[in-house]
């Protein structure tokens, strides 16, 4: 129950955001690292509005968007995935952080 009001809170907080582009690359690179370690903190994740996976944000330099664009990184079975693209924070949806993936193993 607590861990459910700690995540409402925290969307919440961070839905104001949602539309913002701050002034450079590198400052939208930190507003995603700070959400970021704030939800891992709580092991959270936001979740991907694509597919519906948890993911971490990132803001990642791409194409023509001078600021960047507001990326939702996770792994699908089939690998890892970049999904979404805006250059303004998207509406973060939080959800609980998902069980670590296998390391893979080498054989010898």
């Amino acid at each position: 129950a607590l861990q459910q009001q700690i995540s409402q809170r925290i969307q919440l907080r961070l839905q104001q955001f949602h539309g913002w582009s701050f002034a450079s690359l590198a400052e939208n690179q930190a507003f995603a690292k700070l959400v970021q370690q704030m939800l891992d903190s709580h092991g959270l994740r936001v979740e991907c509005p694509e597919c519906g996976h948890p993911a971490i944000l990132r803001c990642l330099r791409v194409g023509n968007a001078k600021h960047g664009a507001f990326v939702f990184d996770h792994y699908l079975d089939t690998g890892r995935t970049f999904h979404g693209g805006p250059t303004t924070v998207p509406l973060i949806k939080v959800v609980a952080k998902p069980a670590r993936r296998p390391a893979l193993s080498n054989p010898a």
